[in-house]
């Protein structure tokens, strides 16, 4: 399978949540160990998580999205943290926007689920920029809250991932120990923005 994966947030104006935990740098831990469990389990890799600096939020989105469609993928998976309040909210949830993308969520967070975070379930979130204008398959990952401390407590970057993709996949990747797919750079930055009012992530 073709696979893109978006780190999310980290550049410009696009920027993420802060708790106990950083959003940011919490998707850079789990992320790459998602990618590389992904590249051992044989799927093509599609790191599509913009590199340069200074981008608009809108400028952000795009980058995602239309390096994501260039490549033809599958699936795209975009990683985050969820916020709220402070210990006001917990568990975990998957964002989606087609009944495809429900399967997909709703198994993901049924792994994560085992790791001890209450499972808030898949999430229909169809105006969501990096979910509507996606041709793949798209789902949103939200594993749980950066600004809830007993989310934070059961954080560990390997056990995040390996849940993810054993969501994705149905494979343990602790029973693969070779790689067999290299990452493959996405496409060009792509300055198209799809023009409609009002989507934001």
């Amino acid at each position: 399978m073709k696979i893109a994966v978006d780190f999310g947030h980290g550049t410009g104006q696009d920027r993420g949540a802060s708790g106990y935990l950083n959003e940011e740098k919490v998707i850079r831990e789990y992320g790459p160990l998602v990618i590389s469990g992904l590249k051992k389990l044989g799927h093509t890799v599609y790191n599509v998580t913009p590199t340069m600096a200074g981008l608009t939020l809108n400028q952000s989105l795009a980058y995602r999205v239309n390096s994501s469609n260039a490549a033809k993928v599958d699936l795209f998976l975009c990683l985050h943290v969820n916020a709220f309040a402070t210990d006001k909210a917990q568990g975990c949830e998957v964002e989606y926007s087609s009944a495809s993308g429900k399967v997909y969520g709703d198994k993901i967070c049924g792994e994560i689920s085992k790791l001890g975070f209450i499972n808030r379930g898949s999430q229909s979130r169809p105006n969501l920029y990096v979910l509507k204008y996606t041709n793949a398959v798209a789902v949103l990952v939200e594993p749980f809250f950066c600004d809830t401390k007993s989310d934070c407590d059961k954080y560990n970057a390997t056990k995040l991932a390996n849940a993810i993709i054993k969501g994705i996949t149905g494979q343990d990747v602790n029973k693969i120990t070779t790689d067999t797919k290299a990452i493959i750079t996405a496409a060009k930055y792509d300055e198209t923005i799809p023009q409609e009012a009002s989507i934001f992530m």
